[in-house]
């Protein structure tokens, strides 16, 4: 997705003063472009979302200048059930990111054919690109909007060709389900289209539902914010499910539904693992766990966990069903910012 981006970018670059100038003209294509969600209005959110520069708490950059985002999720100071849950975020936000953020670089752009139901962008690539893509977006109902990102191969001229990378869909501004919509992403397709623009671990499908405030602007966090993604790879059995609610404050929830291996070095069993997180607006809070199947042993069955962060993300608390007799509770059950699971 990367390299779409920067097509995209490229192509705008060596042709303005045609299709790519923003302008007047642009506005005609208004209503098609509001049916489709901002990148950062549709991020999975965590505790650190509300981490914010100068307001006295600590960003996830500095816990350790040693480390850095590409580090394993649970070599860090910061609690072992937080980092997982970013972990199991942070991926999917980081494709979703990359293409609605080419698709916007689109949209914001003059359409290279607009009718009264539809407004195309391409095909149109790039000199050193694989691919030729275009963006459609088509009116099924009132205020109802179906939107498309295509490719196909360079060499190609035939209509029958184009594939689908992204598909979704949504509603426009003085419809009551403004802000609600879907979209899926074809990683299979992506890679099949340039396999060395992707990385290899980017297979299946990601799916993200979303239910945002109907008024949202340029202030993409006022209000509440519903964010739901599904992962299924294809390259394993694995799967994630991830459901995020955040308030105006910066604080909310997250359900995480996996079916994956919980040791970092994923070289053991998968399990069936649930965690629910909630955070106060301090980004403190706390995850309680549930893990079947996999290494855990079968005269166990369960395995139920519970842990707490600070502010700065570092555990407070960490407490283990009474069936759990190879790991001892730390720390006191008192310093949760929570006294019961959300």
């Amino acid at each position: 997705m990367k390299a779409a981006a920067a097509m995209v970018l490229t192509v705008c670059v060596t042709t303005l003063g045609s299709g790519c100038v923003l302008g007047p003209e642009r506005e005609d294509a208004s209503r098609f472009r509001e049916a489709i969600p901002q990148s950062q209005a549709v991020v999975v959110s965590g505790p650190d979302s509300v981490q914010k520069s100068g307001n006295g708490t600590q960003s996830f950059d500095n816990l350790s200048s040693a480390k850095t985002h590409d580090e394993p999720w649970a070599d860090g100071p910061w609690a072992y059930w937080y980092g997982f849950t970013r972990h199991v975020r942070q991926g999917v936000n980081k494709v979703t990111g990359r293409v609605l953020g080419s698709v916007w670089i689109i949209v914001n752009t003059r359409p290279t054919t607009i009718s009264e139901k539809e407004a195309v962008w391409g095909p149109f690539s790039d000199a050193l690109e694989p691919v030729t893509y275009r963006f459609r977006v088509t009116e099924v109902g009132p205020r109802e909007y179906e939107y498309r990102l295509e490719g196909r191969a360079k060499s190609s001229g035939e209509e029958g060709d184009f594939i689908s990378v992204l598909s979704g869909k949504g509603w426009s501004r003085g419809h009551a389900k403004h802000g609600d919509g879907f979209f899926e992403i074809d990683l299979d397709a992506a890679q099949a289209l340039d396999p060395f623009g992707h990385e290899a671990d980017e297979t299946g499908v990601v799916k993200i539902t979303h239910d945002l405030p109907p008024t949202i602007t340029q202030d993409l966090f006022k209000g509440r914010r519903v964010v739901t993604a599904e992962v299924q790879p294809s390259h394993s059995a694995e799967h994630w499910s991830a459901a995020s609610t955040t308030e105006e404050d910066g604080s909310g929830t997250l359900k995480v539904t996996a079916f994956t291996d919980v040791e970092h070095d994923n070289n053991t069993a998968p399990e069936d693992v649930k965690v629910e997180s909630r955070w106060n607006t301090s980004g403190a809070g706390r995850s309680d766990i549930t893990i079947t199947g996999g290494d855990v042993p079968a005269e166990i069955g369960t395995v139920n966990a519970t842990e707490c962060w600070n502010s700065s993300f570092q555990s407070v608390y960490i407490g283990y069903s009474h069936n759990v007799t190879w790991a001892t509770a730390e720390g006191e059950a008192s310093a949760c910012v929570f006294g019961e699971p959300g």
